[in-house]
């Protein structure tokens, strides 16, 4: 804006002399045609500032976005708590309105303060050759006038944004250089008598000063909710300027969209529609005036719910308009990337209005709507990937790892990110849409039902629809009458064990003649399965490097690619991958969109892990690739996203018994007796329960399961602990079974040092090479002959005899008054704890105690009682089927995952 008086004009008095203005305190007039030749080259708007490099990104817009320093310290945590919100003013802060000034500008003397709004005094003329002349003035925003606002179009229909028409300002009439569109508009508005009170953001927005520009667009949504009406200007061709003293007649839109002058649908298509601002401008207020011809059309509230149901407006060039007047967006499109996936395909002069434009429809909380606020001093780069992370790890939109870049990620720039530095990357979150995300929350607009329909849950199925297209026409392995397709689901449901279906009551009930339901395999996950995996969730602690924009998170490590994968097909726009086991003759396939992997994947450097989003969600797949720098530990580069999974294998039996009647010859009467035998899996789901068994659960199923009660009832394992043991089951008897697994690994103390700990003192245990040997005095022989005669075969009267193993003898050996010497042989000792229930319900804590550094007994004895576990993210041995965990050797182990 410039003022053309000289300094010394102090009370200006401004004539009209033919077009122009002229002042006769001072002589002087605006000579336009030198301000527009300056003017031709500046842009209407001040530029972006560059992007940083990589690097040096320095990272920290929003505050929802937990951005650490590389050191590893959090740089912002929340949203300020004495963060002033737009339309309060920051009366702490001690300010002084001298320190409120605007940059050097002779129209906008000073800043406006957050509560502060300029309004335009549009004056009255009846002769539209008259310069064009308005009035600014500032009112706080609960106590100003009644207003209207105007949604236009910057460059109009054709674009152009060259500043060439002039608008007086204030009593010094300082020029203002406008577009034509923007000048054409004025000139409608202006009335033929009284002034009318106008916001126009273009000119109350003193555009030269980035701090008021930053707040006044942040608060542009109060501004056209609080309106009187926005004035919808859409081009000197569509609109008529009435002469003075005539009003066009008035028309709800919904009662006229059919006999308008013009076709309303083929307005819809016109440039002023593809603007990102107009979007807010025609939903927020509560009237909208839109001049077609000689007619003024309104809308309100009840135009949009009338039109709803009328028309395909989501076949229209601009869908959201159906929402015209109705002061919100649906509820569901409550934050910035459901609004964005909205007004993705909309245009905006400034790139980053694309996400600021969109922020004033956010309508969650008002910390989130602060935190997103416009900050014009933000690189393109530094707001698209602000938002990006926001939405992926605030709002947990765990679809946007499809849109990275990846493998063509350039050099330095983060792999899990869109390629920042192509054109339209904003764009590209939405356009590629895989498959698997129709089971996520889906919003389409339902002309039968006339709304937005929400698709919340629809069936995990769906996200292998691909695959089992393809597998039903050319699956290879139809015929085999062992393996099965095995999809993994991410539902509650989990395996039950061996152990508890051998002694379920339910089970057993079943007829060999019928089914086993699912529901008898399967059981719901418990809430200690569910504390656990909230425990180990793929954003716990996920932080954002603020240097270099890499990502730590939590990730499922499933296993190393040791093959190439090999493209086997394309179904329903999807690429199908099988993937051989290096062990057995288990197949994996993997399904992607358009993600080459047999071109890609370098077998022994390329990692396969799984995002575990949340209950009913389907996983994401991330096929990664380590960093070669050794000193990162579990640091990779994003390669691409696979969005179902499946294996061809084994799927293993389980444990069943039955009732089966027996028929007796003797007497033609029938028994019931209970049949043991090993049946398949009747489902084909693997579920994520069982990938990562909670360890809390685990140990205190293995306590239960091996209850001293257990073992004194089993015949065999009271021989091998003999009558009388000291203390309780896990301080004592565990133990030995604890020497048996400590062998295994090399560790001490072996099976025979601990089995002889167990033993009653009173017996005289100890270990002799490989024979444990044990004496009894008279009185305890009767007592115990029979427990120990199948363990202990061999006898002496004392130390100098040879050992005997005469049975005969034996049987009389109670009958004498000496003490009895009696040996039991490792192997015998071993058979009887490895054929017990104990032994294998110990091993389902190995996995852990080795990641814990201790024994598997030490940890049931610290947490069997629930007691002292301050994690679960560690879980036990993995329960899905032997021929999958071994053939492609699966981890299943939670690990903090770093992607740069």
């Amino acid at each position: 804006m410039t003022r053309w008086h000289p300094a010394g004009c102090r009370v200006p008095d401004i004539e009209v002399r033919g077009r122009g203005p002229f002042c006769r305190a001072c002589g002087a007039e605006p000579d336009l045609q030198t301000l527009i030749a300056a003017k031709q080259n500046d842009s209407p708007f001040p530029p972006c500032p560059p992007d940083e490099l990589p690097g040096k990104f320095n990272f920290s817009w929003p505050a929802t976005v937990p951005y650490t320093s590389s050191g590893g310290s959090r740089t912002t945590d929340t949203v300020p708590q004495n963060t002033p919100t737009p339309g309060t003013a920051d009366a702490s802060s001690g300010e002084s309105r001298h320190s409120n000034l605007s940059p050097t500008n002779s129209t906008y003397p000073s800043r406006l303060r957050p509560d502060e709004l300029r309004l335009i005094i549009l004056p009255a003329s009846v002769d539209h050759t008259y310069p064009m002349h308005v009035d600014l003035e500032t009112h706080q925003d609960d106590r100003c006038p009644e207003y209207e606002t105007v949604s236009y179009s910057w460059g109009g229909e054709s674009g152009d944004s060259s500043s060439y028409y002039p608008l007086f300002v204030g009593r010094y009439w300082d020029v203002l250089l406008l577009t034509k569109n923007c000048w054409n508009m004025l000139q409608f508005l202006r009335p033929w008598r009284g002034s009318r009170m106008v916001w126009v953001d273009s000119i109350c927005i003193n555009q030269d000063d980035v701090q008021e520009r930053e707040a006044q667009v942040a608060k542009m949504a109060r501004i056209y909710s609080e309106c009187r009406q926005v004035v919808v200007y859409l081009g000197e061709d569509v609109v008529k300027i009435t002469t003075p003293g005539q009003y066009p007649p008035r028309r709800q839109l919904e009662d006229s969209i059919e006999n308008l002058q013009v076709d309303f649908f083929g307005l819809l298509m016109r440039r002023y529609f593809s603007r990102v601002w107009i979007i807010q401008e025609l939903i927020l207020p509560r009237q909208i005036v839109i001049p077609v011809g000689e007619m003024e059309v309104c809308a309100d509230k009840q135009s949009g719910q009338a039109l709803s149901s009328r028309y395909n407006w989501n076949a229209t060039a601009a869908p959201w308009v159906v929402q015209i007047g109705q002061r919100t967006l649906p509820f569901h499109q409550g934050n910035i990337y459901d609004i964005l996936r909205l007004t993705c395909r909309s245009n905006s002069t400034d790139p980053r209005d694309k996400v600021f434009g969109a922020h004033a429809l956010i309508n969650n909380s008002e910390n989130d709507r602060w935190a997103l606020r416009p900050d014009y001093s933000l690189s393109c780069l530094h707001v698209f990937f602000g938002v990006f992370a926001h939405s992926l790890i605030k709002l947990k939109r765990t679809a946007l790892f499809c849109n990275a870049a990846g493998i063509s990620a350039q050099d330095g720039y983060p792999s899990w990110t869109p390629d920042w530095t192509s054109p339209g990357s904003i764009e590209t979150w939405f356009q590629r849409r895989p498959l698997v995300w129709k089971t996520n929350r889906e919003t389409t607009w339902d002309s039968q039902k006339a709304g937005w329909r929400e698709w919340d849950h629809l069936p995990e199925w769906w996200t292998g629809e691909a695959f089992r297209t393809w597998w039903k026409g050319r699956g290879e392995g139809s015929t085999s009458s062992t393996k099965s397709v095995m999809h993994v689901s991410a539902e509650a449901r989990q395996w039950r064990t061996p152990h508890s279906m051998r002694w379920d009551e339910a089970v057993i009930a079943c007829s060999w003649d019928s089914e086993v339901p699912l529901s008898l395999f399967s059981i719901e996950a418990n809430d200690l399965h569910a504390r656990s995996r909230l425990q180990r969730r793929w954003d716990r602690d996920a932080a954002v490097d603020a240097l270099t924009g890499s990502l730590s998170l939590q990730l499922i490590h499933l296993f190393s690619f040791q093959v190439v994968p090999e493209w086997i097909g394309t179904e329903l726009g999807a690429k199908i991958f099988r993937v051989t086991a290096a062990v057995g003759e288990a197949q994996m396939y993997l399904t992607t969109d358009d993600f080459a992997l047999e071109q890609h994947v370098k077998p022994g450097l390329d990692h396969l892990f799984l995002l575990d989003s949340g209950d009913k969600i389907p996983p994401l797949y991330l096929v990664m690739r380590k960093s070669n720098n050794a000193a990162k530990a579990w640091t990779y580069r994003l390669l691409g996203c696979c969005y179902h999974l499946c294996f061809y294998a084994d799927p293993g039996s389980w444990t069943r018994r039955s009732v089966q009647k027996t028929y007796e010859r003797w007497d033609y009467s029938t028994d019931e007796s209970i049949v043991e035998r090993k049946v398949p899996r009747l489902n084909e789901t693997l579920f994520l329960a069982d990938l990562q068994p909670n360890l809390q659960d685990t140990i205190d199923t293995v306590r239960t399961e091996t209850t001293r009660s257990e073992v004194t009832c089993d015949d065999k394992l009271k021989g091998l602990f003999i009558q009388n043991w000291r203390g309780n089951l896990t301080d004592v008897v565990l133990r030995a079974f604890q020497g048996l697994l400590n062998e295994k690994r090399g560790a001490t103390p072996g099976f025979l040092d601990s089995y002889v700990a167990c033993l009653d003192e009173k017996y005289r245990p100890e270990v002799c090479g490989e024979y444990v040997e044990i004496q009894f005095a008279p009185h305890d022989w009767e007592d115990t002959y029979h427990q120990v005669k199948h363990l202990y075969r061999e006898w002496r009267y004392d130390c100098s005899s040879e050992w005997s193993t005469s049975l005969i003898v034996r049987f009389s050996l109670f009958r004498s008054k000496r003490p009895i010497y009696l040996r039991a042989h490792r192997r015998d000792l071993e058979k009887i704890a490895l054929e017990s229930v104990v032994c294998p319900r110990l091993s389902q804590l190995t996995s852990a105690a080795l990641r814990y550094g201790e024994n598997e007994v030490s940890m049931i004895e610290r947490y069997g009682y629930g007691l002292g576990m301050v994690e679960n993210l560690r879980p036990t041995d993995p329960v899905w089927p032997e021929s999958i965990m071994k053939g492609f050797n699966v981890d299943g182990y939670t690990y903090r995952v770093t992607i740069l």
